[in-house]
């Protein structure tokens, strides 16, 4: 999960009751896919095979996510680490700009600059798929690494509420 000679502080770690409601979406999907597949070509709708070829396209994306998710992300020395589908985000503390961690919120966004410095990227994840005890770990670390830390973007700092 960590880069090679990154110290792992913390793993997250896919639940079994999220890896269950994974499978159960992902033998739903796959079993429309085929329904649709089959009565399309059984029946010569052009509109079913067109459905049937979308939803297996998100079944495999489903059965990627299953595999290659089990690990969400870890907390290393330098920074954090998020697991998406189709890649791995690794934010560390120097380059971190500013971070919406909302408390009982379904979202969070990390800014942060890249090598160049000249845009500012953003890291994105669901408090939800991650669970309360990793995203307050987030939190604490951030707080201890970079105490400085606005919270939320620049051009919101000075709305009412934030």
């Amino acid at each position: 999960m960590a880069k090679r000679g990154q110290v792992t502080t913390m793993t997250f770690e896919r639940t079994g009751k999220q890896t269950v409601m994974i499978v159960v979406n992902l033998v739903l999907v796959a079993g429309l896919a085929a329904w649709s597949l089959w009565q399309g070509v059984s029946a010569g709708r052009n509109g079913m095979l067109i459905l049937g070829v979308g939803l297996a396209l998100w079944a495999a994306f489903i059965a990627i996510g299953l595999v290659r998710r089990r690990t969400l992300g870890a907390l290393t020395r330098d920074g954090l680490t998020l697991r998406h589908v189709t890649h791995d985000k690794h934010v560390t503390w120097d380059r971190m700009q500013w971070a919406d961690i909302p408390e009982g919120g379904n979202g969070a966004i990390i800014g942060y600059r890249e090598d160049d410095g000249q845009r500012t990227r953003m890291a994105a994840f669901s408090q939800r798929a991650l669970g309360p005890e990793a995203v307050d770990a987030i939190r604490q670390a951030i707080r201890t690494q970079r105490p400085d830390l606005p919270h939320g973007p620049p051009h919101e700092q000075g709305k009412t509420g934030k």
